[in-house]
């Protein structure tokens, strides 16, 4: 495997230095995404039990207040949310990243039958991506 390293030079080299960078961006995000998950569910959780006839009420009574902190946690939430997402484009990222890392060490080493492998078919069980 070092001689493949090797032999691959920069690019190999920059490929694993990217998934060193996506893991550990990954790494340090994940306390504030699980953070902003719990956030939106439960701002899910109290716009569920808003009834439209108090959000009517407060706007028939000029209940600017109610309204302006109802409409700070919608925003709040909504930014929150864009945490999430851009979390998730970074976990593609890496899967892509690792997809790649994996299909060029297939093809480098030759002579790996099926049998020689730790699964039976690496798709078994796996989603069909979404084209």
């Amino acid at each position: 495997m070092d001689s493949l390293k090797l032999n691959i030079g920069t690019n190999w080299h920059l490929l694993q230095q990217k998934l060193t960078d996506v893991r550990q961006r990954a790494e340090a995000a994940m306390p504030a995404v699980n953070d902003a998950r719990l956030h939106i569910e439960q701002w899910l959780h109290q716009k569920s039990g808003e009834a439209k006839s108090t959000v009517d009420h407060w706007v028939e009574r000029g209940a600017s207040d109610c309204l302006n902190k109802r409409a700070e946690l919608a925003e709040w939430a909504a930014i929150l949310a864009i945490r999430v997402a851009e979390s998730g484009i970074d976990d593609a990222e890496r899967m892509i990243l690792e997809a790649i890392a994996a299909r060029r060490d297939a093809e480098a080493v030759a002579g790996c039958a099926p049998k020689e492998c730790d699964w039976e078919n690496p798709r078994h069980g796996a989603a069909e991506p979404i084209v």
